[in-house]
């Protein structure tokens, strides 16, 4: 029987956060810019700063991940309890990762960058969901 392990602890991705603050700058720079009125620009401005502070709340929310990969199917560890999961969606490209994570009473979307976890890491992940989209399901 195969087991493959994956334990992953992201820690918060630079990259992801400058590219979320360059957005809401530039979206704030446009509708100050635009010619709506002062209380629709008002009311833009409150979006933009709730949508700034949900990415960063969210981006910092991810601790720890450890998957399992055994006899065909995943699992999610946590507290040394096996969850059976799906990897309902993966995108593996060479600098971004994207993982749609179903389990049975929740759903988790996981981005993944190179400087989210060590390169080794990063690497070896790459190569094992690529290497497991290729196989046929059981």
């Amino acid at each position: 029987m195969h087991v493959w392990r994956a334990d992953l602890s992201p820690r918060p991705s630079r990259f992801l956060l400058c590219l979320a603050a360059v957005l809401h700058i530039a979206a704030a720079g446009a509708m100050l810019a635009s010619a709506l009125p002062w209380p629709a620009q008002a009311l833009l401005m409150l979006l933009i700063l709730f949508s700034a502070f949900h990415a960063w709340k969210v981006e910092l929310s991810v601790r720890g991940l450890r998957l399992l990969e055994q006899g065909g199917g995943w699992y999610l560890i946590e507290n040394d309890k096996a969850i059976p999961v799906t990897l309902s969606r993966v995108r593996v490209w060479r600098y971004l990762v994207l993982l749609d994570i179903e389990m049975a009473d929740r759903r988790q979307r996981l981005v993944l960058v190179p400087d989210a976890l060590p390169p080794e890491v990063f690497r070896r992940l790459r190569v094992r969901l690529k290497y497991a989209r290729l196989q046929p399901a059981p």
